[in-house]
Protein backbone atom coordinates (compact mmCIF):
# COMPACT_ATOMS: atom_id res chain seq x y z
CA UNK A 1 0.00 0.00 0.00
CA UNK A 2 1.25 3.46 -0.88
CA UNK A 3 1.11 6.51 1.38
CA UNK A 4 -0.72 8.37 -1.42
CA UNK A 5 -3.49 5.75 -1.22
CA UNK A 6 -3.85 6.31 2.52
CA UNK A 7 -4.05 10.08 2.01
CA UNK A 8 -6.70 9.71 -0.71
CA UNK A 9 -8.67 7.26 1.46
CA UNK A 10 -8.75 9.85 4.25
CA UNK A 11 -9.61 12.68 1.82
CA UNK A 12 -12.53 10.76 0.29
CA UNK A 13 -13.94 9.99 3.73
CA UNK A 14 -13.53 13.58 4.92
CA UNK A 15 -15.27 15.12 1.89
CA UNK A 16 -18.22 12.72 1.82
CA UNK A 17 -18.87 12.83 5.57
CA UNK A 18 -18.98 16.61 6.15
CA UNK A 19 -22.68 17.16 5.45
CA UNK A 20 -24.37 16.98 8.87
CA UNK A 21 -27.85 16.99 7.32
CA UNK A 22 -27.23 13.59 5.70
CA UNK A 23 -26.73 10.24 7.29
CA UNK A 24 -23.12 9.48 7.93
CA UNK A 25 -21.23 7.24 5.55
CA UNK A 26 -20.13 3.93 6.97
CA UNK A 27 -17.60 2.62 4.44
CA UNK A 28 -15.27 3.65 1.66
CA UNK A 29 -15.37 1.33 -1.34
CA UNK A 30 -12.08 0.39 -3.00
CA UNK A 31 -12.29 -1.10 -6.50
CA UNK A 32 -9.81 -1.94 -9.23
CA UNK A 33 -10.15 -0.04 -12.51
CA UNK A 34 -10.33 -2.84 -15.08
CA UNK A 35 -9.15 -6.42 -14.77
CA UNK A 36 -5.44 -5.91 -15.45
CA UNK A 37 -5.05 -2.40 -14.10
CA UNK A 38 -2.81 -1.14 -11.30
CA UNK A 39 -5.26 1.72 -10.78
CA UNK A 40 -7.83 1.66 -7.99
CA UNK A 41 -10.75 3.91 -7.16
CA UNK A 42 -11.78 4.99 -3.69
CA UNK A 43 -15.44 5.96 -3.46
CA UNK A 44 -17.62 7.31 -0.68
CA UNK A 45 -21.14 8.66 -0.76
CA UNK A 46 -23.68 9.78 1.79
CA UNK A 47 -26.49 9.79 -0.78
CA UNK A 48 -26.04 13.50 -1.49
CA UNK A 49 -22.32 13.91 -2.09
CA UNK A 50 -20.28 11.36 -3.99
CA UNK A 51 -16.49 11.48 -4.07
CA UNK A 52 -14.38 9.23 -6.27
CA UNK A 53 -10.58 9.37 -6.33
CA UNK A 54 -8.22 7.32 -8.48
CA UNK A 55 -4.89 6.09 -7.18
CA UNK A 56 -2.04 4.08 -8.65
CA UNK A 57 -1.44 1.24 -6.20
CA UNK A 58 -0.31 -2.05 -7.78
CA UNK A 59 -0.21 -3.90 -4.45
CA UNK A 60 -3.81 -3.08 -3.56
CA UNK A 61 -5.03 -3.59 -7.14
CA UNK A 62 -3.52 -7.08 -7.20
CA UNK A 63 -5.58 -8.25 -4.21
CA UNK A 64 -8.95 -6.88 -5.32
CA UNK A 65 -11.60 -8.96 -7.03
CA UNK A 66 -14.24 -7.54 -9.38
CA UNK A 67 -16.53 -6.39 -6.53
CA UNK A 68 -13.96 -4.55 -4.44
CA UNK A 69 -13.68 -4.19 -0.69
CA UNK A 70 -15.09 -1.90 1.97
CA UNK A 71 -13.19 -0.19 4.76
CA UNK A 72 -15.18 1.13 7.72
CA UNK A 73 -14.81 4.84 8.40
CA UNK A 74 -13.90 4.20 12.05
CA UNK A 75 -10.71 2.49 10.84
CA UNK A 76 -10.02 5.34 8.44
CA UNK A 77 -10.47 7.90 11.23
CA UNK A 78 -7.98 5.99 13.39
CA UNK A 79 -5.60 5.76 10.44
CA UNK A 80 -5.93 9.53 9.97
CA UNK A 81 -5.10 10.15 13.64
CA UNK A 82 -1.88 8.14 13.27
CA UNK A 83 -0.57 10.61 10.65
CA UNK A 84 1.49 7.94 8.93
CA UNK A 85 4.33 9.44 6.92
CA UNK A 86 5.96 6.20 5.78
CA UNK A 87 4.80 2.63 5.39
CA UNK A 88 7.35 0.28 6.91
CA UNK A 89 5.34 -2.87 6.35
CA UNK A 90 2.03 -3.91 4.86
CA UNK A 91 0.43 -7.32 5.05
CA UNK A 92 -2.93 -8.56 3.97
CA UNK A 93 -5.27 -11.50 4.18
CA UNK A 94 -8.94 -11.73 3.24
CA UNK A 95 -10.22 -9.93 6.34
CA UNK A 96 -7.39 -7.80 7.65
CA UNK A 97 -4.76 -5.35 6.48
CA UNK A 98 -1.86 -4.44 8.70
CA UNK A 99 -0.17 -1.12 7.95
CA UNK A 100 2.93 -0.74 10.11
CA UNK A 101 1.30 -2.15 13.28
CA UNK A 102 -2.18 -0.74 12.71
CA UNK A 103 -4.93 -3.23 11.87
CA UNK A 104 -7.74 -2.45 9.42
CA UNK A 105 -10.68 -4.79 9.04
CA UNK A 106 -11.70 -5.21 5.41
CA UNK A 107 -15.07 -6.41 4.22
CA UNK A 108 -15.71 -7.98 0.83
CA UNK A 109 -18.29 -5.95 -1.08
CA UNK A 110 -21.37 -8.13 -1.41
CA UNK A 111 -23.36 -5.55 -3.32
CA UNK A 112 -24.75 -3.72 -0.29
CA UNK A 113 -22.71 -0.59 -0.96
CA UNK A 114 -24.88 2.19 -2.42
CA UNK A 115 -25.11 2.01 -6.19
CA UNK A 116 -23.12 5.21 -6.62
CA UNK A 117 -22.86 4.83 -10.38
CA UNK A 118 -26.58 5.70 -10.59
CA UNK A 119 -25.91 9.29 -9.51
CA UNK A 120 -23.13 9.93 -12.03
CA UNK A 121 -24.68 11.83 -14.95
CA UNK A 122 -24.53 10.10 -18.32
CA UNK A 123 -24.12 12.72 -21.02
CA UNK A 124 -23.62 10.41 -24.00
CA UNK A 125 -25.69 11.58 -26.94
CA UNK A 126 -26.60 14.86 -25.20
CA UNK A 127 -25.50 18.39 -25.93
CA UNK A 128 -23.44 19.63 -23.03
CA UNK A 129 -21.40 22.65 -22.07
CA UNK A 130 -18.18 22.55 -20.10
CA UNK A 131 -16.74 25.27 -17.93
CA UNK A 132 -13.06 25.19 -17.05
CA UNK A 133 -11.47 27.18 -14.27
CA UNK A 134 -7.99 27.80 -12.99
CA UNK A 135 -7.75 25.35 -10.05
CA UNK A 136 -5.70 27.77 -7.94
CA UNK A 137 -8.39 30.45 -8.24
CA UNK A 138 -11.10 27.97 -7.26
CA UNK A 139 -9.13 26.96 -4.17
CA UNK A 140 -8.66 30.58 -3.09
CA UNK A 141 -12.35 31.36 -3.66
CA UNK A 142 -13.35 28.22 -1.78
CA UNK A 143 -11.19 29.16 1.21
CA UNK A 144 -12.70 32.65 1.31
CA UNK A 145 -16.30 31.42 1.05
CA UNK A 146 -15.78 28.68 3.64
CA UNK A 147 -14.82 31.34 6.17
CA UNK A 148 -18.40 32.65 5.98
CA UNK A 149 -19.84 29.37 7.38
CA UNK A 150 -22.56 29.55 4.77
CA UNK A 151 -25.24 26.95 4.20
CA UNK A 152 -24.68 26.90 0.45
CA UNK A 153 -22.85 28.62 -2.38
CA UNK A 154 -24.73 30.09 -5.34
CA UNK A 155 -23.37 30.28 -8.90
CA UNK A 156 -25.02 32.73 -11.26
CA UNK A 157 -24.26 33.54 -14.90
CA UNK A 158 -25.84 34.76 -18.11
CA UNK A 159 -27.07 31.59 -19.80
CA UNK A 160 -26.54 33.23 -23.21
CA UNK A 161 -22.79 33.55 -22.59
CA UNK A 162 -20.87 30.30 -22.48
CA UNK A 163 -17.55 31.95 -21.57
CA UNK A 164 -18.88 34.87 -19.52
CA UNK A 165 -18.21 35.72 -15.89
CA UNK A 166 -19.80 33.70 -13.11
CA UNK A 167 -20.81 35.37 -9.85
CA UNK A 168 -20.24 33.22 -6.79
CA UNK A 169 -21.92 34.20 -3.51
CA UNK A 170 -23.21 32.68 -0.31
CA UNK A 171 -26.69 32.62 1.18
CA UNK A 172 -25.56 34.67 4.20
CA UNK A 173 -23.93 37.71 2.68
CA UNK A 174 -25.61 39.06 -0.43
CA UNK A 175 -23.05 41.86 -0.72
CA UNK A 176 -20.04 39.49 -0.52
CA UNK A 177 -19.26 37.63 -3.69
CA UNK A 178 -16.53 36.47 -6.02
CA UNK A 179 -16.31 36.40 -9.81
CA UNK A 180 -14.86 33.52 -11.81
CA UNK A 181 -13.86 33.78 -15.42
CA UNK A 182 -14.00 30.46 -17.26
CA UNK A 183 -10.93 29.51 -19.26
CA UNK A 184 -10.54 27.39 -22.35
CA UNK A 185 -9.58 23.78 -21.59
CA UNK A 186 -6.00 22.81 -22.32
CA UNK A 187 -5.67 20.06 -24.89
Amino acid sequence: MRIETINKLIKVMDIASKDVTRTSIQYVLIERVGLESELITLTATNGHIMVNQTALDPKIASILDDRGILIHIDDIKKLKALKIKRINNFSNDNTLWVINDFRITIVKNTGIYPAYRQIIPNFSGKTTQKLCFNAEYLEMLQATLLETKSGYIELEWDSNQTMGPIRVKTDLFSQSFGVLMPCKPLK
